[in-house]
């Protein structure tokens, strides 16, 4: 019994510890194949991780590649666009040069028609004339004439039609220096009241034609009629203006620049804002020239008188200035009233009694630089 009972423990023993290798074989297997599986998963991972990496490293490079070919794309562009304004501001600046030129050549065009019509206007204007005076019984050819009326009709019509449209220039010489200036100002107008000066045409006419603007440099003017003629703005520079009457004329802004004035009468004349840069004065005849102050002020009478004799003490006026003569018996006043007198030269001295002075009384405002 005792040795069926120790066989059967033995046995059972046997079988415990034949089902304990074997659960250890199983675990031994188990651990086996979790450290392979772990080892496999590692691998695994590891060779994602590299294949990320390398795709990371692929993929950073491509866009690296991608940024530098939109970088080059980007200023090739910005080069193309450059060379492209700057070819079409080439071209623009060359078309905006032969527009210019051709609106030049357009504007020379139109004003050599301007001036071919202007031309032509004035001529047969002072063509008429001429005929008309010698046509005329009653008058010599050296007469002061007084133009039948349709005539002046036409001059008034026709000086209004020769209006200025551009600058003219002009020189002067003068002791062999040559003075250029340019003024705006009508050469056919001077044409024609040049004319009318050497037909000796008595003004004033009416109606009253318009000469403003007119171009008379260098010209020499010799017994012209011109009372109350309106010649603003006119150019007279370096002209000889002789025996002339501009009574009551309207000569504001004119330029009367190295002008020669012999013994011309200038009665009630306006001189406002002209210019007589070293010009030339002979017996000039200026009284009634724009009356602009009261001569009946004994408070400025005496102040005028006063200022004249500081001038004539300090600068010897009555050796520089003057032209005053007997023609001022009506006792008015002359007046350049704003008119700019630089280096005037005069040669007739001055008298200093009170009807002289009171006549350049009123000269107050002018500019007289001796």
């Amino acid at each position: 019994m005792d040795a069926n009972k120790k066989r059967e423990e033995t046995s059972f023993l046997e079988e415990e510890l034949s089902n304990l290798s074997k659960r250890m074989l199983q675990l031994e297997n188990s651990l086996a194949e979790r450290k392979s599986k772990s080892s496999s998963s590692q691998l695994k991972s590891r060779g994602e991780a590299q294949e990320g990496n390398l795709t990371s490293t692929y993929n950073k490079s491509i866009n690296a590649q991608a940024i530098l070919v939109l970088e080059f794309v980007t200023v090739l562009t910005a080069i193309a666009t450059v060379v492209f304004l700057y070819i079409q501001n080439g071209q623009l600046v060359e078309s905006n040069r032969s527009i210019g030129q051709q609106t030049e050549l357009f504007r020379k065009q139109n004003l050599q028609q301007v001036v071919s019509t202007n031309s032509q206007m004035a001529s047969d204007l002072i063509r008429d004339l001429y005929e008309a005076k010698l046509a005329d019984p009653k008058v010599g050819l050296y007469d002061v004439w007084e133009v039948p009326q349709p005539l002046v009709h036409r001059i008034a019509t026709v000086s209004e039609a020769l209006a200025p449209y551009d600058t003219v220039k002009y020189e002067m010489v003068l002791s062999d220096t040559i003075i250029t200036g340019k003024t705006f100002a009508s050469r056919e107008r001077g044409q024609l009241l040049g004319a009318l000066a050497s037909l000796f045409v008595k003004f004033p006419l009416q109606p009253n034609p318009n000469f403003e603007y007119s171009f008379l440099a260098n010209q020499d003017i010799l017994l012209a009629q011109f009372r109350k003629g309106n010649l603003a703005h006119s150019c007279f520079a370096n002209a000889t203006i002789r025996y002339s009457n501009f009574q009551n004329s309207d000569l504001t802004n004119c330029n009367f620049d190295y002008a020669n004035l012999y013994t011309s009468k200038y009665y009630d004349s306006d001189f406002t804002g002209s210019s007589m840069v070293r010009a030339r004065f002979f017996k000039l005849d200026t009284s009634r020239i724009v009356p602009v102050t009261d001569l009946t002020s004994n408070e400025r009478d005496m102040q005028w008188e006063r200022r004249v004799k500081k001038i004539r003490d300090q600068i010897a006026l009555e050796q520089n200035l003057t032209v005053i003569d007997e023609m001022y018996r009506d006792r008015n006043i002359a007046s350049f009233h704003n008119a700019v007198f630089d280096s005037v030269d005069v040669i007739k001295p001055i008298n200093f009694d009170r009807r002289i002075i009171r006549s350049f009384k009123s000269s107050v405002g002018a500019n007289f630089i001796w």
